[in-house]
């Protein structure tokens, strides 16, 4: 079942004597066609407006304008129950005195008229949902009874019993801990995949929207910053906020200018620009986007390194990053190469976005490396492509030897 999104605006009006009159845009003119059987994340900060798209898809709230649509028919003022949605909510609102198998089947019992089951038909559906959640074993007990993870997968069941055709998730795992996080959002992935409903994921955590969703709604005050694939996003932000806002650890920025064809972050040309006038801008290096090397062009000063196993972060500081720090991840083999008091690097193109000083737009002008810069920075893409050749005229050969 595809989502329709078209113009979809909310309006709260201001509280109190003195904001009556100050009206606050939650969601403003929201366009977007949510593909049948896909998992969308919503992304963005609190208050962005996410829960407030979800709870309109949902019928629990009237958009102040705009119109909601379910494959082809128009929602917008039919209500939640006659839309065919399963809803999980942050709080997984169980009732502590009744069963897991009598939580999940109690939207089945509200159920009239042609929909109507008889109790051996709600007894299998419920079983069938328990054991797509995996908790089949659990339907004698009683919620106290359960871990948060349980918990949240008993709340899961219970929104699939009733076979709707959009299932709408609204920071479902907030409440659990790093390792079911991960293990519960592997299992929403999996039930998604298995069902083929199409669902709408709310969260601020991008870690979470990136892992499980097949497009991300990057949102901000209320308007659409980015939608894309989890990658794209990442790897060619529309903004500085959407740069920002995705990234573990986050993108480093630097006050810098374009002049003469070059890029410079303080007094240190970084790259070659082409097709950005000279101006004052913004700088963002994501930590991987950083070679070490040491004649690089990016001239820092080390201030300790963290050694993880499989990479080293390297901190630095920079007069010209707005971040306190400066951090570069690397591959531990480049451990032995790092020197006390100074940790000086080329920038892979690639990795190095530019934006508008004022505006925090994206300035798509084409980077390249200075011509004595690192030959990893200088053609990454050939130097891939290169090994690939090679590699095909071995098994090429290896293959008329035989």
């Amino acid at each position: 079942m595809k989502i329709g999104l078209e113009n979809l605006t909310k309006v709260f009006p201001g509280k109190g004597r003195k904001n009556k009159n100050k009206e606050v845009v939650a969601v403003d003119d929201f366009n977007f066609t949510i593909p049948d059987g896909k998992l969308v994340g919503l992304l963005g900060p609190s208050g962005c407006g996410k829960s407030t798209t979800l709870n309109m898809i949902s019928g629990l709230l009237k958009p102040t304008s705009g119109k909601i649509f379910f494959g082809d028919k128009d929602v917008t003022n039919l209500p939640p129950e006659e839309r065919g949605v399963g809803m999980v909510f942050q709080n997984y609102a169980l009732y502590p005195h009744m069963t897991v198998a009598d939580n999940i089947q109690f939207p089945l019992e509200n159920l009239k008229g042609d929909q109507k089951l008889s109790d051996q038909q709600m007894k299998e559906r419920v079983e069938e949902a328990a054991k797509l959640v995996k908790i089949d074993e659990l339907l004698d007990r009683k919620p106290g009874e359960l871990s948060g993870g349980q918990q949240q997968r008993v709340a899961i069941a219970r929104a699939l019993v009733k076979l709707p055709r959009v299932l709408l998730l609204d920071e479902p795992l907030s409440n659990l801990d790093a390792r079911l996080r991960l293990q519960t959002r592997e299992e929403i992935r999996r039930i998604q995949q298995e069902t083929g409903i199409t669902t709408v994921f709310v969260t601020h955590d991008q870690d979470e929207a990136m892992s499980i969703s097949d497009l991300i709604v990057v949102m901000k005050d209320g308007e659409v910053q980015q939608i894309d694939s989890p990658q794209k996003v990442y790897d060619d932000p529309a903004n500085q906020f959407v740069a920002q806002f995705l990234g573990i650890p986050p993108i480093n920025l630097f006050d810098g200018r374009v002049a003469d064809g070059k890029l410079w972050i303080g007094d240190d040309p970084v790259l070659e620009v082409e097709d950005v006038p000279d101006q004052e801008v913004v700088v963002g290096v994501r930590p991987e986007g950083f070679i070490l090397a040491h004649d690089g062009h990016l001239k820092d000063e080390m201030v300790r390194t963290e050694v993880t196993g499989r990479d080293i972060s390297i901190v630095s500081r920079n007069l010209a990053s707005r971040n306190p720090l400066v951090r570069s991840i690397l591959s531990s083999d480049d451990l032995h190469r790092i020197k006390e008091g100074e940790a000086n690097f080329d920038l892979k193109p690639h990795k190095v976005f530019l934006f508008d000083e004022q505006t925090g737009k994206r300035l798509r002008g084409k980077l390249k490396p200075l011509h004595h810069g690192h030959p990893e920075a200088e053609n990454i893409d050939a130097l891939v492509d290169g090994v690939e050749d090679q590699i095909e005229l071995d098994l090429l050969t290896q293959a008329e030897n035989r």
